[in-house]
Parts: structure tokens; C-alpha cells; sequence
């Protein structure tokens, strides 16, 4: 229910609009048809829509021309927002998607743009220049679309989905001073591949303090988050037909970088005690690289075992293979007599460990690393050097002075305890309802929720995001037979007002 710059209200009946045109002047559109109030506020502007579909373009093809060349002649004006997708998929007479896709479309040519929670707007003309291309169709070097969001075109209140962002914001305090010693320090060149000496040395410290990593400062590369660490190691260590050995469910991001590498994919089964190692001793084929998630398996959430951890080592030994431990949000660690990473107990060489500040201090931020022996540091190093992959050094010159000076682990202890209180909320909301399951809350930062009986899982989520609130799925996890059992509940960039209100939403549709 808002009003545009332009006088569009959605949401309550009205009974007035302001047109953009004409200095103010009100036309009345009581009497018109609800589903054909986005075209008779569009025809008020100049604006006509004729789709046809005995014509050769396409709907989508027909949509795009018609609202793109009322923007490119100024018939559509700067800051206009636009019907909602739904609007105007309804008052067409057309799908949703046919409206959604030509709304990306323009917004990929720079006519029109979205913002989260509030629309979608005409862009302001200083966006365009005159002459600029534009693509007119779609063509083979783009290839193929990425698939479209569960929430396209949707916006919910809250945002319970995976990797939404960090825990808490570091005082503002500490940020100014941290880049003030940034800007103070900052060389005229690109510095080391490897990373910036003295947050490297930094890096090394803390690992050992809080993770109980052995390590020295030669044994770090510093990357751009975590991803960048998996795709560089990908690619410094795996060719063209050398196996890769992931969990299933595991993360989706790994198994993209290592299809784009045409790198083969060996997927390791997940069950309570962790990703199972049997297959992989049975596997004919033996992968080089093995990725893990021991400390908080992405995405269920479970522990790998001691028993496992020992076996994956032995395996690694014999065969000569690299272990890639993903300590994504490892420094969060609840349960009594949670096992130490894996990279603790290794001795001989097997295991690189890599992790990121993203959830602790920020996702923009881009700093990541990896703790591997000298050899595979360097290899991954000059891999940087070739690539001209260098991550951002005021950035890491800034979160250098965040260990240095103390402030990093005094904000990890603060948002380990607002971290600890968020998961008592979780249980204590959704816990006591009957055939639920609630687990994966020993560390990390999300929950599985398993509703035992009822809607699907899927079923679930949609209802839920109609009630504006998301998750995703377990389900959207998988690479080959999802099961449709569960849905995945990260509380870390939730307010604490906001999660409330979610759970609330959330234990009355598992209770209906």
C-alpha cells in the first residue's frame, strides 16, 4: 500500500489519481474495473498497450518494445514506478512471467530499475545516453539465463534465507578507526598476491587463538571471501577430467566453479553423522580434492564424526588427495564438546583450510583466506600473480587492524551471545509443536526445520512467502533426488523484532 512520486496507490482502494502530466490534475477511476486500473493509469500517461498474439513477436518481445519505447521517448517519465508484476500480468490477460521477463529485460538495458521492497521505477533519464546500444534480442554469447529466483518479483518482510548477510554490524566507531589505519598505511602497489604481510601474520594468530589451527603467517593466502578461495584452489589443483569429491546436499556455488572448470564431480552422501566416506572408498574413480563441511555441514547442519574425520585422513593419506575444509561460520560453535576442525588433527599435509570474515564483519567486505602448506600456498599465490587476482588492500589492511587492535574477537563475543540468544527463540517458538523437527542449531548460523507431517516442505514455503516471509527448501540444495522433507532457516541478518515475527508466522502454518 504506498503512493509513487507519480500518484500509483496500491494496496487500499482509492479513488483519485495524480497524473504526472498535467500539473495535478485528478482523474477520478471509481468506477473502473480493479484488474484494468494499471492499463487506465497507464493510458492516462500517453501509455497504450496492444499485445497480440497472432503476431510473430513474441508477448514478452511485444511487451518489452512498447514499455521500452515509451521510456526511450519520455512518455514515461524518470521515477514513475510501475505496475507490480501480477498488476499487470492480470490486467493483460497474460502470465506473470511474460511481465517479469520483460521488466528484466529493461532493467538489463538500463530503462527500468528495482528496488527491494518498494518496486519497480522508470530510471532516471541521466542513466541513459543518447546513442548508447541496446541490445535488441536475445543471442547465443549471453547463453544460457540463470534460473529464476523462487522470489522474483516478490518481496518479502523477512529474510530468512541462506548467506543473507552478516550477524551484526561492527560499531561504527571501530570501522572509522580501522580505516583511517587503512588509508594510512596504504602502498602504491598492488602489494603481495599472497595477501598483506601484516594481516596475514594477523590472520595466522587468530586462527590459532579461536579455531585451534596451528599456523604461521606463511601458511595464509588471503582471497576475496570464500568462494574466491574455492575456485582458486579448484583451479590450482584440478585439470579437466580429475574428479572432485563434494557432499550431497553440499554448496551449490563449489559444484558451479567446478562444472565451468569441466572438473568431474564424485557426490558423498550426508546422513547424521556427516558426509559418508564409504562410496568414496568404493568410488573406481579416485577424486584428487575432497571439499567438507565437517564443523556445520552445509546445508543440513549436522557434525561430521570422529570416526569419519579419522577415516577421510587415512583416505587422504593413502591416496595422496587434498582435503578442502570449509569453515564457513565456524567461529560459531554451541553444542558441549564440539569437535575441533579438521585441519587441527591433520599432521601431514592433507588438509587446507579456508575461511571468511563475511558473516562476521560483512559480505561486501570481500576478505576471505585460505591456511594451506608453503607448497600449495605458492601454487595458489602465483595463480593470483598470473591472474592479476589481487583482493582489495585498503580492505585488508583495515581488518588487519580489526585483529590487531582486539576489536575483531570482542565483536565475535558480542554476536556469539546475540547468536546463542537468537537460537534459544527458535527453539523455544518452534520446538514444543508436534511433528516438527528442529535441528543444525549446535553451530552456524541456520537451523533445519523438518515438518514431519503435512504440506511439503515446498508447499510450505510458498504459503510462507505469501505470508512475507522466506526460506528456501533442502530441497533447492540438492544436485540429484531432493527430498521435499525440510526447509533451511538462517537467523543471522534478521532483526530480533523481525525474527519474532517470523517465527510466529512460521509455528502457525507448521501447527495448521
Amino acid at each position: 500500500m504506498g503512493t509513487s512520486a507519480h500518484g500509483f496507490q496500491y494496496g487500499r482502494p482509492t479513488t483519485r489519481w495524480t497524473g504526472p502530466l498535467d500539473g495535478g490534475t485528478r482523474h477520478p477511476i471509481d468506477r473502473l474495473d480493479r484488474a484494468k486500473a494499471p492499463l487506465e493509469a497507464l493510458q492516462g500517461i500517453g501509455l497504450t498497450l496492444d499485445l497480440d498474439r497472432s503476431r510473430e513477436q513474441t508477448l514478452h518481445e511485444q511487451l518489452a518494445s512498447q514499455i521500452g519505447g515509451a521510456v526511450a521517448d519520455g512518455r514515461l517519465l524518470p521515477g514513475l514506478r510501475l505496475p507490480s508484476t501480477r498488476q499487470l500480468a492480470d490486467a493483460l490477460g497474460v502470465s506473470r512471467g511474460v511481465v517479469a521477463d520483460t521488466y528484466a529485460e529493461l532493467e538489463r538495458d538500463g530503462l527500468l530499475t528495482t528496488r527491494r521492497g518498494a518496486g519497480t521505477f522508470v530510471r532516471d533519464a541521466r542513466g541513459r545516453i543518447e546513442g548508447r546500444p541496446t541490445l535488441q534480442r536475445h543471442v547465443g554469447w549471453l547463453g544460457q539465463e540463470p534460473a529464476a529466483s523462487r522470489a522474483a518479483g516478490v518481496s518479502p518482510r523477512i529474510d530468512l534465507r541462506l548467506r543473507g548477510g552478516s550477524f551484526e554490524p561492527l560499531p561504527a566507531e571501530a570501522w572509522r578507526q580501522a580505516w583511517r589505519a587503512a588509508a594510512a598505511s596504504l602502498p602504491p602497489t598492488y602489494d603481495d598476491p599472497h595477501g598483506d604481510r601484516g594481516l596475514r601474520e594477523a590472520i595466522a594468530g587468530f586462527v590459532t587463538r579461536v579455531r585451534g589451527v596451528p599456523c604461521v603467517m606463511e601458511d595464509i593466502v588471503v582471497t576475496s571471501g570464500a568462494s574466491d578461495a574455492l575456485r582458486l584452489l579448484i583451479q590450482a589443483t584440478l585439470h579437466s577430467g580429475v574428479a572432485l569429491a563434494m557432499e550431497e546436499p553440499g554448496y551449490p556455488g563449489l559444484r558451479k566453479i567446478a562444472e565451468t572448470e569441466s572438473v568431474p564431480i564424485i557426490d558423498l552422501p550426508v546422513d547424521a553423522a556427516g558426509a559418508d566416506p564409504v562410496g568414496l572408498i568404493r568410488e573406481s574413480r579416485q577424486p584428487l580434492v575432497i571439499h567438507l563441511t565437517p564443523s556445520h555441514q552445509f546445508p543440513l547442519g549436522v557434525e561430521l564424526s570422529e570416526d569419519r574425520r579419522a577415516t577421510f585422513l587415512s583416505w587422504a593419506d593413502e591416496a595422496g588427495a587434498l582435503i578442502v575444509e570449509n569453515d564457513y561460520g565456524g567461529e560459531f560453535r554451541f553444542a558441549q564438546g564440539a569437535l575441533p576442525p579438521l585441519a587441527s588433527l591433520d599432521r601431514r599435509g592433507w588438509v587446507c583450510f579456508v575461511g571468511t570474515f563475511s558473516r562476521l564483519l560483512a559480505p561486501g567486505l570481500r576478505v576471505g583466506y585460505l591456511v594451506a602448506t608453503p607448497p600449495l600456498a605458492e601454487r595458489v599465490a602465483g595463480l593470483k600473480r598470473e591472474l592479476d587476482d589481487y583482493a582489495s588492500l585498503p580492505a585488508q589492511l583495515a581488518v588487519a587492524h580489526l585483529i590487531r587492535s582486539g576489536e575483531l574477537e570482542r565483536h565475535l563475543r558480542r554476536v556469539r551471545r546475540l547468536a546463542d540468544y537468537k537460537r534459544n527463540r527458535i527453539k523455544a517458538a518452534l520446538s514444543p509443536i508436534e511433528h516438527v523437527r528442529i535441528s543444525g542449531l549446535g553451530g552456524g548460523l541456520h537451523a533445519l526445520v523438518e515438518p514431519m507431517r503435512g504440506e511439503s516442505a515446498t508447499v510450505l514455503a510458498e504459503r510462507l512467502l505469501r505470508d512475507g516471509v522466506i526460506l528456501e527448501p533442502l530441497a533447492q540444495y540438492y544436485a540429484r533426488d531432493a527430498p521435499e522433507d525440510a526447509l533451511l532457516l538462517d537467523y543471522s541478518a534478521v532483526s530480533l523484532c523481525d525474527l519474532e515475527d517470523g517465527l510466529n508466522i512460521i509455528a502457525d502454518a507448521l501447527a495448521g
